[in-house]
């Protein structure tokens, strides 16, 4: 008969519930916004992303056409962790097959936005609700895109 040793039984058990509990993402909490430029304009195009400052995750987001965007963190559309998260904002510019800078600057957001230690973007994530989140962001050489511009 198999006898099991209780010690080994509850070290079995004990490892399992924290596997099990080491598995479990923490809490989201659904996050929409738009980013701006001090106009009022939308910025049209590039990615949100943020970290959290308590637990280090990251959520990203795209931004729409008109400015808006909805935060992942672990799935689409779940948001971001409670908290307060740093921000910031990352656009890319291919010109031809090639990223370059040397394009149109025009609605382009300050480079300075594209770096956590320079961004200056936070906002807090609450578990109560609603989480929405307008950041307004300088213009690259204050080169903002008009609604104007845009229709052209």
């Amino acid at each position: 008969m198999l006898r099991l040793n209780p010690k080994l039984l509850i070290l079995v058990l004990a490892c399992c519930v924290t596997a099990i509990g080491c598995n479990r993402n923490p809490a989201t909490y659904p996050i929409k916004g738009k980013v701006q430029f001090p106009s009022g304009s939308a910025v049209r195009m590039g990615t949100i992303e943020t970290k959290s400052r308590e637990l280090g995750l990251n959520a990203r987001g795209t931004i729409q056409n008109d400015g808006t965007f909805e935060l992942t963190t672990f799935s689409e559309g779940d948001g971001a962790v409670a908290g307060l998260h740093d921000v910031v904002v990352v656009q890319m510019v291919m010109h031809g097959e090639e990223f370059s800078s040397k394009v149109s600057t025009f609605g382009m957001v300050d480079p300075k936005h594209n770096s956590y230690r320079t961004s200056g973007l936070s906002f807090e994530v609450k578990p109560e609700g609603p989480n929405e989140i307008l950041l307004k962001v300088d213009p690259f050489r204050g080169k903002e895109l008009s609604e104007k511009d845009h229709k052209h």
